[in-house]
């Protein structure tokens, strides 16, 4: 389920942005203000987690649990940060103002790669 979820918003990120980036007319274009701009920067988590889950995807149920028990709820811990970051105003590259924001994001996003990588493995060499 989480596989299917996060290629799913995968392909849906991926159509956005070439049709923004390949698109010269205002209407089809995505904005910081969009509601779809907002709710596809909100669920960018989901790209880190797709790329874990197909690493985990082949390896035994032990192995996943192992490593779901941590991000299910680190993923939610970057959209709530993702939320209160985008909702404090402004809105510059992708909602990031400062680069406080951006340090912000590359601290939760490298937790997430760098702890579920250290799970990962160590489950894998345990079984």
């Amino acid at each position: 389920m989480v596989l299917f979820a996060s290629l799913v918003y995968a392909v849906i990120f991926a159509a956005a942005f070439l049709i923004a980036e390949s698109c010269h007319d205002t209407w089809c274009r995505i904005h910081d203000g969009d509601p779809v701009g907002i709710l596809l920067f909100i669920l960018l988590p989901l790209i880190p987690l797709l790329l874990l889950s197909l690493i985990t995807y082949k390896m035994r149920e032990s192995v996943f649990r192992a490593w779901w028990n941590f991000a299910r709820w680190w993923v939610p811990v970057i959209i709530v940060f993702t939320l209160l970051l985008n909702n404090k105003g402004g809105g510059g590259y992708l909602g990031m103002d400062t680069v406080f924001d951006g340090l912000i994001y590359s601290i939760l996003y490298g937790v997430l790669i760098v702890t579920s990588l250290v799970k990962i493995v160590r489950a894998y060499r345990k079984k």
